[in-house]
């Protein structure tokens, strides 16, 4: 699915109907709208990326209740993967050299044990 065919199937979800277990940690629940980023996105590796980094993250007080995930594009066939207090205060950050991830950015919200889109909030 190209970059714009998956923006656009993202910006259309504002709310999710159940919730999903995805990836091999089960330690977190995707909505709806998380579940069309993997499947479609074909980026599975990010949820298991995010539930993994849960017990180390979630002893920071200020990450047990929200985590704002984002991905960015860096140019030349990788991406930065980083996951935040709040806008700037970066608690957590991995560069990973070579992915097939189509759109420039994405950002995931953590709240509690559920991945959810922005939209979805």
């Amino acid at each position: 699915m190209s970059a714009v065919e998956l923006q656009r199937g993202l910006d259309q979800f504002c709310c999710t109907e159940q919730y999903w277990k995805l990836g091999v940690w089960h330690r977190i629940v995707c909505t709806d709208g998380v579940k069309f980023l993997v499947e479609k996105g074909e980026c599975y590796w990010l949820v298991d990326l995010i539930a993994s980094m849960q017990p180390e993250l979630l002893k920071d007080r200020m990450l047990q209740g929200h985590q704002f995930w984002t991905v960015r594009l860096d140019g030349k066939g990788g991406c930065d993967v980083i996951c935040e207090r709040d806008t700037g205060d970066v608690a957590w950050r991995k560069h990973i050299d070579y992915t097939d991830f189509t759109l420039e950015e994405c950002r995931i919200w953590v709240e509690g044990n559920v991945a959810l889109l922005p939209g979805e909030h």
